[in-house]
């Protein structure tokens, strides 16, 4: 059975589309200048004397890269998750926007994508802010607050509206009728 497409679940595929890509470059270039800024010669000196002065000698410059540089692999590493997640949930939804038997899709993963969004995850969805929530707190305007409100809170309450009216859609088509 194949109705027109649900216009609310073209736009939120649309959107899991170009906010996940969005939120992962913007995500990855900031963890890239993360790196770039703690790669500085400048800086590597007072920060293993800082390190050295608050661990009386245990620990020093090289070892906080070392437990920086895991934090922004495993960052980064989230951030293409999320990505790949972003990308297959927009592709495949596009295709079964137009068959209102495939609402639980829309549901299934509007939901905890809206929870994820919602409370906010900042190496995935604000590169370092809130993202959710705190993101409507702290900083909308910016590219991170942005990527995280398009992909992380509006497109996942599309795909739930969305996916409510597919619901109505497919009920009305299999009501037997008095």
């Amino acid at each position: 059975m194949h109705e027109h497409p649900n216009s609310l679940l073209k736009v939120g595929c649309l959107l899991f589309i170009v906010g996940g890509l969005a939120s992962a470059l913007v995500t990855l270039a900031g963890l890239l200048l993360s790196v770039g800024s703690m790669m500085d010669s400048e800086l590597y000196p007072y920060v293993d004397q800082m390190a050295r002065a608050q661990s009386d000698g245990l620990i020093g410059g090289d070892e906080i890269m070392a437990v920086f540089s895991g934090f922004v692999f495993v960052m980064g590493a989230i951030a293409v998750i999320m990505l790949i997640i972003d990308l297959t949930v927009g592709i495949l939804g596009l295709s079964r926007s137009r068959r209102p038997e495939k609402y639980r899709f829309f549901l299934g993963w509007g939901i905890p994508l809206l929870v994820i969004g919602g409370i906010g995850t900042p190496p995935t969805r604000g590169g370092g802010q809130a993202g959710g929530i705190g993101t409507l707190l702290t900083g909308v305007v910016t590219p991170n607050g942005v990527a995280s409100l398009v992909c992380g809170v509006a497109a996942p309450i599309l795909f739930i509206v969305g996916g409510i009216q597919q619901n109505k859609a497919y009920n009305e088509a299999h009501t037997p009728t008095p």
